[in-house]
């Protein structure tokens, strides 16, 4: 805004704040009614808000010499140089340009005037994700070499433009670099993928990373709703388990992602005479906790809306279920999950297992929500074979299969420690065999990976290791 105050056939204007592109017409009318307009503006920085490379030239509206500085730099820093006086100004972003910021100020006859700045590399244009082929150029419309990180493929490796494809659409991240004039320019790129829950209980709302609408659907076992959009609501209408897929379709591609459906009741399987285990109700209150088997094998300790602490009256492997009466009665909706009277002793494996083998393993934590180790005492396995007059030296191999026989993990080794990462296996029971390349028959130890358990890792092996020796 101007004030202006004449005297004597002049006029003097003042800024009533220093704001930047503020403008006005000035119109002087004499007095035979004759008028002359003049359009006039503050003094203000004039430049780009974008420092990229080679950097960015600056100067006053009004052309006047200036002192320069740089202040409030953050997330990096900036050179600057000045010429003509003050008259220009000249600022460089210290490589890597990631975005730092700063103000730049200028100070000519007594006022301030400041203007933000930030490096940014202006550098190639396209996509940030790709759910189709995509074209990137460059801002200059010059030629570049190209190159990408892997799970991406280029259409050409030279000219002014290429076009990019992603491998595989399940939203993993890459590099598109262009090199021109010798400079080296990059751009973050993402291929399509889908977020949301991989546990839904009871449902969970899934979009594409891209933010783009498509065509949603699920595999058997799930329902969701809308079909098409931006997002979708997928549903479990059972809670046992299941395993499943949602897809987005777009653009003549199908983006997918596994789900599953949270097990209803949550705990670990295996009861023990010795102690008692506790099953929560994970998708909202219970009316009634029952638990079934032969009978007298298990007993309902206390229960309450979303808990049952449940013990077995011997450990001989008899199958039961704990089960959650779900509703108003008569109309109950029943969730049930398998239990077994079962504790591993120290001197046998679990149940079922017929090795005859001699080792020494401790497997910890079980349950388990990402890390599983196995430490094999080579030391006092090879003692006890000596001990019998045994030649051979055991070289071990231990193996994780799921419940349908599929190996998903193995390492071989000759002693000391093995490790599994389970972080992306799903809920559910697993089974580890450990061969000592002696016998032909494994020591199998049943494995529970559990998400919802948080197992601290200053505890882990104090409070969770199960010793097996047979």
């Amino acid at each position: 805004m101007f004030t202006f105050s004449s005297k004597d056939n002049t006029v003097t204007i003042g800024v009533q704040a220093d704001s930047p592109n503020q403008s006005a017409k000035l119109t002087a009318t004499m007095g035979d009614g004759y008028s002359v307009d003049k359009y006039i503006s503050t003094c203000t920085i004039i430049g780009s808000d974008i420092v990229s490379l080679p950097g960015a030239g600056y100067y006053l509206s009004t052309q006047e010499p200036a002192t320069w500085s740089l202040t409030n730099m953050s997330g990096g820093s900036f050179t600057l140089s000045t010429s003509n006086n003050g008259v220009n100004a000249f600022v460089n972003a210290v490589v890597p340009l990631n975005g730092q910021t700063a103000t730049l100020k200028a100070v000519a006859n007594g006022r301030t005037h400041t203007y933000k700045i930030r490096a940014d590399i202006l550098g190639i244009i396209g996509s940030n994700y790709i759910c189709q082929q995509e074209n990137y150029t460059h801002y200059s419309g010059q030629s570049a070499n190209w190159s990408v990180s892997s799970g991406f493929t280029l259409s050409t490796s030279s000219g002014a433009s290429t076009k990019v494809t992603a491998s595989t659409y399940n939203g993993q991240s890459g590099t598109l670099t262009a090199v021109v004039g010798g400079i080296t320019y990059t751009k973050t790129i993402t291929a399509c993928g889908i977020n949301g829950p991989s546990l839904v209980c009871p449902s969970g709302t899934f979009s594409l990373n891209s933010g783009k609408s498509a065509n949603w659907n699920v595999s058997s076992g799930f329902t969701n709703t809308p079909i098409s959009g931006v997002s979708t609501t997928v549903t479990a209408p059972s809670l046992n388990g299941q395993n499943g897929t949602v897809m987005a379709s777009l653009n003549g591609i199908t983006v997918t992602k596994t789900i599953q459906a949270s097990p209803a009741i949550t705990g670990y399987p295996y009861v023990c005479n010795i102690g008692e285990n506790t099953f929560t109700f994970v998708a909202g209150e219970v009316f009634q906790w029952v638990v079934g088997g032969p009978p007298g094998v298990f007993s309902i300790i206390k229960q309450d809306a979303t808990t049952v602490t449940v013990k077995a009256n011997s450990s001989n492997g008899e199958s039961g279920a704990v089960v959650a009466l779900v509703g108003t009665p008569p109309n109950f909706t029943t969730y049930t999950k398998d239990i077994i009277a079962s504790c591993p002793k120290s001197g046998s494996s679990e149940p079922g297992n017929e090795s005859n083998s001699v080792a020494y393993y401790t497997v910890y934590p079980n349950p388990t929500s990402d890390h599983l180790y196995i430490e094999i005492d080579a030391a006092a396995h090879l003692q006890d074979l000596q001990s019998k007059s045994a030649r051979s030296v055991p070289v071990y191999d231990v193996r994780l299969y799921n419940g349908q026989g599929t190996l998903l993990r193995q390492q071989k080794t000759k002693g000391g420690t093995v490790h599994f990462n389970v972080t992306h296996l799903l809920y559910g029971i697993y089974y580890l065999h450990i061969y000592d390349g002696i016998s032909d028959k494994p020591v199998i130890k049943h494995i529970l990976v559990d998400h919802s358990i948080k197992i601290s890792k200053k505890k882990i092996k104090k409070d969770s290791k199960t010793v097996i020796k047979v």
